[in-house]
C-alpha cells in the first residue's frame, strides 16, 4: 500500500529547485501521494510548512546538509516515520513547540535517527532553523 518512493528533482524546467512548497506533498486523502520513501535532493534548503505532514506511509527521510529551515508541522502526523538522518551533524537546530520556544537540538541528538523522528513528528513541531 505504501511502496511508492518519491524523489524531489534538483532542477525543474532548467531552474535549481531549492525548496518545497507549504503543503507540497501533504497525505489528507487518496488523491495524493502517500510515498514511504522520499528522496531529497543537496539543491534543497527550506522545508515548507506541512509540506509532508500527514504522510502516514513514510518510515525514514534523510535532510541533506544543505536544508537550513523546516517549516511548522513539516512531519506531524507521519506516524510511522521511525527515522529521521540529519546529514549535517555539526551544527545545531533551534526548534520549538506550541508551549516551548527556542529550544537547541543539539548535535548529540542529531546522531540518533529516531530521536528526531519524534522530535519532528510530535515534540518540536513548529519551524525549525539552523544555527550556522
Amino acid at each position: 500500500m505504501y511502496s511508492q518512493s518519491l524523489a524531489i528533482p534538483s532542477e525543474y524546467n532548467g531552474k535549481q529547485v531549492t525548496s518545497i512548497a507549504d503543503e507540497a506533498f501533504i497525505c489528507v486523502d487518496n488523491h495524493q501521494p502517500n510515498p514511504s520513501q522520499i528522496t531529497i535532493p543537496s539543491s534543497i534548503t527550506s522545508i515548507g510548512h506541512s509540506a509532508f505532514s500527514y504522510c502516514d506511509g513514510l518510515t525514514s527521510i534523510t535532510i541533506p546538509a544543505s536544508v537550513t529551515y523546516i517549516g511548522d508541522s513539516a512531519f506531524i502526523n507521519c506516524v510511522n516515520l521511525q527515522s529521521v538522518e540529519f546529514e549535517d551533524k555539526v551544527h545545531t537546530w533551534s526548534a520549538s513547540s506550541m508551549t516551548t520556544s527556542n529550544v537547541t537540538i543539539q548535535t548529540a541528538d542529531l546522531q540518533s535517527p529516531s530521536t528526531m523522528a519524534t522530535y519532528l513528528t510530535t515534540t518540536y513541531t513548529n519551524e525549525w532553523t539552523k544555527n550556522v
